[in-house]
């Protein structure tokens, strides 16, 4: 390129010339390609993406959403939509008609509260459900820790009856008799309503054929496979397999899977196992781990106790097997999921590509100017080892609001509570943090979803 520039060489258009034009990321000729003029976004010659103004991208998601809503069938309707397109105030419009009944579910609680306050706001009936983690801070520590370990250990339906038991027994003073007794009326209004509902990800899972199909529409907002399924590892200790056998009956299922997960353990870093339908009797198990998700889990990585290649942070620093925590959508129920990183290949593996409907949307043109300071990673380590790294960076850009891990305590946005957040909507934002996940994590993804990957 330095001898074509002396010469004056004048390159050539790609696409005439270049075998490789229709395989390559080019720009419009190599010298282009190769070295773009500073401070320029070059748009790539084979680019196939088309960008649309906001009105014309967000009228698009409407009809779509439209078409979507009013199809009879039991699929998974999935819109890959942009942010900032209107999508809450689309939802509350339809939530304004009182002849449907809509449930919404959303990635956190603070969504959760926020669509519903302007839901109310707007004179629509509804409900959202309760939750306890919203209110452990006025717990008694031994009542919240062992609600917690039940979440823990998957035994949802535990909490229920354990919050009746506190109650009856007189273990809480008033303050915490009264907040166990409004949740527990919350959720049996919630059970009970004929309105629309506000309610959360990981609630939705919870619910069974009955209690959806009253609604006319259920609609997830954001993507739940990135939300519900890759935070969400197990790892159960090999040690406190072994010992859960001492506690079951031999001939159980779940003593059968336990045998040949160790075995497999042995011999092989990923390995396959059947699903077994969880047994009430496993409920009297002592050992704290989650035995519903392991019984319904499919795909498994065996993570030895020393494994630097892997960097799994853990506090067992044990042989564990490790899996995702399996969720499922009820076959018997229509979806609407409205989501920027939907990815349609994914949906097609982990739902079956033959319940999935995907719809592209019309992309929106970008506003404003992203900088890159590509100094350091910034990950968390790399941080922590650039002392002041944070404050260098605010007093370059001089600006106010910040995003980056909650360790470093720069404001209520931090990594991990962004989802769907708007709070930050036209202003100027330091972003400061890189996500890096172990590899591993990646490879039982994609383990689990069936796709190939290189073991070693």
């Amino acid at each position: 390129l330095t001898y074509m520039k002396k010469k004056d060489c004048k390159s050539s258009s790609c696409h005439i010339y270049c075998p490789y034009t229709n395989q390559c990321n080019h720009a419009a000729d190599i010298i282009s390609t190769t070295k773009p003029e500073r401070h320029t976004i070059i748009k790539l010659a084979n680019c196939k993406e088309q960008l649309h103004n906001r009105d014309e991208a967000a009228e698009d998601f409407a009809q779509k959403f439209k078409m979507a809503f009013e199809t009879d069938d039991n699929k998974i309707h999935v819109l890959n939509a942009p942010t900032a397109l209107g999508k809450s105030t689309l939802i509350l419009d339809y939530m304004d008609n009182p002849n449907l009944k809509i449930l919404i579910a959303l990635p956190t609680n603070d969504l959760k509260n926020e669509l519903y306050e302007k839901a109310i706001g707007r004179g629509i009936k509804a409900v959202k459900t309760p939750s306890l983690l919203e209110v452990k801070d006025e717990f008694p520590s031994n009542i919240w820790n062992h609600i917690e370990s039940l979440y823990q250990i998957g035994k949802h339906h535990a909490v229920f009856i354990y919050i009746k038991e506190v109650l009856a027994k007189g273990k809480v003073n008033k303050l915490c008799a009264d907040i166990l007794k409004e949740y527990l009326q919350d959720l049996t209004k919630f059970y009970t309503s004929e309105c629309h509902a506000f309610t959360t990800h990981s609630r939705l899972l919870t619910l069974d054929h009955w209690d959806l199909k009253k609604y006319d529409a259920i609609i997830i907002d954001e993507d739940i496979i990135l939300n519900c399924m890759m935070r969400n590892q197990v790892g159960i200790p090999i040690s406190k397999l072994e010992k859960v056998l001492d506690e079951i009956d031999s001939n159980s299922n779940l003593a059968k899977k336990i045998v040949v997960a160790i075995a497999a353990a042995k011999t092989k870093s990923w390995f396959t196992l059947s699903n077994i339908v969880y047994d009430n009797a496993y409920d009297g198990i002592s050992m704290g781990i989650d035995i519903p998700s392991f019984c319904y889990a499919e795909k498994f990585y065996f993570k030895k106790q020393i494994d630097e290649n892997n960097l799994f942070e853990s506090h067992n620093h044990e042989d564990s097997i490790v899996f995702f925590k399996p969720f499922r959508l009820n076959n018997k129920v229509k979806y609407i999921m409205l989501s920027a990183t939907a990815n349609k290949k994914i949906c097609n593996y982990y739902f079956g590509a033959s319940r999935v409907e995907f719809y592209n949307c019309k992309r929106a043109k970008y506003v404003g100017v992203l900088n890159q300071y590509d100094k350091n990673t910034m990950s968390q380590s790399d941080i922590d080892k650039n002392h002041g790294i944070i404050d260098k960076i605010k007093k370059i850009t001089g600006f106010v609001d910040t995003i980056t891990f909650k360790k470093y305590g720069k404001g209520n946005c931090h990594y991990g509570k962004t989802t769907g957040i708007d709070t930050l909507k036209g202003k100027n934002i330091d972003v400061i943090w890189t996500p890096h996940q172990p590899i591993w994590i990646y490879k039982l993804f994609a383990y689990t979803m069936g796709f190939r990957f290189d073991e070693n």
